[in-house]
């Protein structure tokens, strides 16, 4: 038995437009696992909602953000 379920459960992941980001989440929905998707990058980001929605069935929300400027705080 997997260690670790992620069927019908919902997963953040950051930085999906490339690399380790993107695998991981199609990692994930390849164990029926939804998933928040999030990149700067509004086009990649949908292109990745499409295929990940398509190839897995999984249900995928795409979320274009700037991370670093997330809770930043304000110099005084």
């Amino acid at each position: 038995m997997n260690k670790y379920a992620y069927r019908n459960k919902l997963a953040v992941v950051t930085v999906v437009s490339f690399g380790i980001g993107k695998a991981y989440a199609k990692e994930l929905a390849a164990q029926a696992c939804h998933a928040i998707l999030a990149a700067r990058s509004k086009d990649k980001l949908d292109a990745m909602e499409r295929e990940i929605n398509r190839q897995y069935g999984v249900q995928v929300y795409a979320l274009a953000c700037e991370w670093e400027k997330v809770g930043r705080i304000a110099p005084s």
